[in-house]
């Protein structure tokens, strides 16, 4: 087998209302060479999206059979197949994508930003934080997406 790059591998995104369900899971539809390996397209993923900092947990591989396909026409019916393809079901692990991650950084969180819990709600979910002089509402779910490192005592004189 000839050495793949990551163009080579992953071809396209797969579009389907099945794929676009799952995508909100986490979950992401390709069509991939068909001699690529699921190491060469862990990679390959990663390596495509490491501006977004994607990091794969698993990878599903199947490879979709060729379907009969009938036409009819003025002189007769056309039997053909379609062709076979390999697809991968990318899994990536849980953390802020997308839109999500696009809405904190204009809010001005980035890394190394002090925040501070500031307002919770009777419920508990959302709670405000205080994040560069603005309150920010954040469900559980959001918040426990970011990665939060307590602040020592001797840290909180020098600021």
């Amino acid at each position: 087998m000839s050495v793949l790059t990551a163009p080579e591998i992953i071809l396209r995104p797969v579009i389907s209302e099945k794929s676009i369900d799952e995508s909100s899971r986490g979950k992401y539809t390709f069509a991939v060479h068909p001699e690529a390996n699921k190491i060469q397209i862990k990679a390959a993923v990663e390596e495509l999206y490491k501006k977004e900092g994607v990091r794969v947990v698993s990878v599903n591989v199947l490879t979709t059979q060729a379907k009969e396909k009938r036409r009819g026409t003025r002189r007769g019916r056309i039997v053909g197949r379609t062709t076979p393809w390999r697809k991968a079901i990318v899994t990536l692990a849980p953390g802020l994508r997308g839109q999500e991650r696009r809405r904190l950084l204009d809010l001005g969180l980035l890394p190394g930003t002090k925040v501070t819990a500031e307002v919770r709600s009777p419920s508990g979910d959302p709670t405000g934080y205080r994040i560069r002089g603005a309150t920010v509402a954040l469900r559980a779910e959001q918040a426990s997406l970011i990665k939060v490192r307590p602040v020592t005592v001797e840290e909180a004189r020098h600021e």
